[in-house]
């Protein structure tokens, strides 16, 4: 139903979320859609909306991340940190 394809557009935008952070645990990916329908539910909305997926990516994925939105790094963190050790010496 209805709340089927809602949860499937916030998973969508909550996975684009997560990878614009560097998230890359599935779990993350379920506390953050858990935290949306409580945050639609605690107001009760039918529908999640851009600020209930918002401050689910702030809460949860935000906390989680690898690299900052907007940065387009290949290099892991463990290759910066030998990078860094190789130039000190």
């Amino acid at each position: 139903g209805a709340e089927g394809h809602d949860d499937d557009r916030v998973f969508s935008a909550l996975a684009q979320a997560a990878k614009t952070f560097g998230v890359d645990s599935p779990r993350a990916l379920i506390f953050a859609l858990r935290t949306v329908r409580a945050l639609a539910s605690g107001r009760r909305g039918l529908r999640a909306t851009s600020d209930d997926i918002a401050t689910a990516a702030r809460l949860i994925l935000a906390p989680r991340a690898t690299q900052a939105p907007g940065s387009h790094r290949d290099r892991t963190p463990e290759r910066d940190t030998d990078q860094t050790a190789d130039q000190s010496e």
